[in-house]
């Protein structure tokens, strides 16, 4: 979660438009707040994620809001709880909390992660990854997800 300070400068203008998204944390301690509430444990919070897939040119002409977070969430979110000693709240969170919320059946599918050091490309079929650039602890090597027909 980057904060306002982290994506604009004080007037507006953007510093890495590849990092707007909504809702942004207008502080950091706003940031901190949604931190502790996803490590909290509580079926209250849990993960939903709008993956942008806007083309980077179309992202810095147009200045669109969303990330193109799909190949790096999942891998990012388990580094951050194991960053905490939270892994057991890993699961719950993502793919637990929000079927309880809504009253939907728990998901039987599946993600393998595999601790592996991999660089986020800069550039993947011309969109602009979410943390490009960054060095990722854990990588999403397998899935099996099963989808309603509903």
């Amino acid at each position: 979660i980057d904060c306002y300070e982290d994506v604009c400068d004080r007037y507006g203008n953007f510093l890495n438009v590849h990092k707007y998204g909504k809702p942004i944390a207008k502080q950091r301690h706003d940031r901190e707040a949604v931190r502790t509430a996803a490590l909290s444990g509580s079926r209250k919070f849990f993960f939903i994620s709008d993956n942008a897939h806007h083309p980077k040119t179309n992202k810095e002409i147009f200045n669109y809001a969303g990330r193109f977070n799909a190949l790096t969430n999942i891998a990012y979110l388990y580094e951050f709880f194991e960053e905490h000693d939270a892994e057991e709240k890993f699961e719950p969170f993502t793919s637990g909390y929000g079927a309880l919320r809504y009253n939907f059946p728990q998901n039987t599918g599946t993600i393998k992660l595999r601790r592996e050091n991999w660089f986020v490309p800069k550039l993947y079929n011309g969109l602009a990854p979410d943390l490009a650039g960054r060095l990722m602890k854990w990588k999403v090597v397998g899935q099996n997800i099963n989808q309603s027909s509903d």
